[in-house]
């Protein structure tokens, strides 16, 4: 459908609609997880358009800690998230990217500490293509170019 229709439809202000690229389709996936691994921090947010309402979400660094734990399958968009919280300084919930490992058995160890973390982000990190993760990131960015600066080189 027609992204201009559709925003009229829900109902958002002339402000966000003006907002919207003409001929551009916008997706927003909505992804809800029935049964979290335990051991997460949430906080309210509240939201004023199309009208004001609260959710509660995850804390950053639960959501950090989803990001990390996706890095397993080493999709550009995970390594680009994962850029996303570091590069703002989030940090990362240790005990909730724990029970997310346990609950997907990618961690049968004892307590999940900082260099068990660090030893998965180095596996993560040496099994990384880069030119994938480059390419499949590159469609979602206004300039393209960004990724180059993922160069090794």
């Amino acid at each position: 459908m027609n992204t201009l229709q559709s925003l009229i439809a829900v109902g958002v202000s002339e402000r966000i609609r003006r907002s919207a690229p003409p001929n551009r389709l916008i997706k927003i996936k909505f992804e809800v997880d029935v049964e979290p691994p335990g051991s997460f921090a949430t906080e309210a947010k509240y939201v004023l358009e199309p009208v004001p309402f609260s959710v509660k979400a995850f804390a950053p660094g639960s959501l950090f800690a989803g990001k990390v734990h996706a890095l397993h399958r080493a999709k550009g968009r995970d390594w680009y998230d994962f850029v996303f919280f570091v590069s703002r300084g989030v940090p990362l919930d240790v005990r909730h990217l724990e029970a997310r490992l346990r609950k997907s058995g990618h961690w049968t160890e004892g307590t999940l500490d900082t260099a068990g973390v660090q030893g998965m982000m180095s596996d993560a990190i040496e099994k990384m293509d880069l030119d994938a993760a480059k390419e499949e990131v590159r469609r979602f960015l206004v300039d393209p170019r960004a990724v180059d600066v993922a160069n090794p080189h």
